[in-house]
């Protein structure tokens, strides 16, 4: 597993056992940093941003200490503080971009509808100096919903917690960066986050850079918080395969316990995944990732050849602890999940889509 990445005068990153930039013994590649760098030097005009009390955002108050309506280009993917006047849901950083994309937009651009400040909300976490690092991960896969989710961002834990607690409660939590379970100020958060589990039947998404920026121990420590008995594993590049368990019917996924029409195998947050979308994911895939050790089969999402008993099946170790790269699982009324995928593959992404609740391509999230 990389250590954190040391910052260099220039804005770009090392790793820091040999101060490479692409580095074979770590595992790792930060050329991408210098994309963000040349970003931020842009020349394009901004106008004023949105003004204070972020009325979009519903979070009021503007700074450091709230969580940030994350707003992107449509086009050009830069900072955007302006909005279409009409649908006040596509955003820009300038008329040029605008212009470029009408087009497009305006097939599907409408009068905006007051409920939209009610749309469903995702509270995106990654902390200090870590931020900048997944932002560049996780880019691609915000722009995909972008449209049909509002996306806030914490960069440090006071806003996140603020976030948690806010009256517009987040559908889903992603939360994308190290976390240590004994730091003074990273403890209130902590338990801000099993609170969320277990009351407010969202899901808490462990991933993009929690993989690469977290310590063993502290990740151990982090689901042992959450009465999840997770460790970290091997990281190396596999082939993993959906694990097919018996899904239940409906009834029986909402009873927890199997219902009166056949039990199912797995448990109640993955037999839901594989409900709804069981026949979208990628039956397998092949990508770089730290797994988890320690999951029950009930558990694993995704599991590498070891852990099967029949292949061409994806049947896996019935009533065993396996090893997986994407688990999923119950902690109170709501679920947290793990993705081990360390680079944002597109078969990750659509994992994550279906664990918010967002079907590949549509346009809003399910009920």
């Amino acid at each position: 597993m990389a250590d954190s990445p040391v910052e260099q005068p220039d804005g770009t990153l090392r790793c820091k056992r040999h101060g490479l930039e692409i580095c074979g013994k770590c595992c790792v590649d930060y050329t991408f940093m210098r994309d963000i760098i040349e970003e931020a030097k842009s020349d394009m005009p901004f106008d004023d941003a949105d003004p204070e009390g972020d009325p979009i955002g519903g979070y009021g108050g503007k700074g450091e200490k709230v969580p940030t309506r994350r707003l992107r280009c449509v086009v050009c993917r830069k900072d955007a503080p302006h909005q279409c006047s009409r649908c006040h849901v596509t955003y820009y950083c300038g008329k040029e971009d605008q212009k470029k994309d009408w087009k497009k937009h305006k097939t599907t651009c409408k009068k905006a509808n007051p409920t939209e400040q009610n749309r469903p909300s995702v509270l995106a976490i990654a902390l200090g100096g870590e931020y900048d690092v997944v932002d560049g991960i996780a880019d691609g896969f915000f722009s995909t919903i972008e449209p049909s989710v509002d996306i806030f961002e914490a960069q440090n834990p006071t806003a996140a917690i603020k976030g948690l607690h806010h009256p517009r409660v987040p559908i889903a939590v992603l939360f994308m960066s190290s976390l240590n379970p004994r730091a003074e100020e990273h403890v209130p958060l902590l338990t801000a986050l099993i609170k969320y589990a277990k009351n407010e039947r969202g899901i808490i998404i462990f991933g993009f850079g929690f993989p690469s920026f977290m310590r063993a121990n502290h990740f151990q420590e982090v689901f042992e918080r959450f009465g999840v008995y997770w460790k970290s594993y091997n990281y190396r590049r596999e082939t993993f395969h959906l694990n097919n368990v018996k899904i239940s019917t409906q009834q029986g996924i909402n009873n927890s316990s199997g219902g009166d029409e056949g039990e199912g195998e797995g448990s109640q947050a993955l037999q839901r995944l594989l409900y709804k979308y069981g026949q979208t994911l990628p039956q397998s895939f092949s990508i770089k990732a730290l797994q988890v050790t320690g999951v029950s089969a009930e558990d694993a999402v995704y599991v590498g050849e070891g852990d099967l008993i029949d292949k061409p099946k994806g049947r896996v170790k019935e009533k065993s602890l396996v090893s997986a790269a994407a688990a999923i699982t119950n902690v109170g009324k709501g679920r947290i999940a793990y993705l081990g995928d360390v680079n944002s593959e597109w078969m990750t992404e659509l994992l994550v889509r279906a664990m918010i609740g967002l079907e590949p391509g549509s346009p809003s999230p399910d009920d």
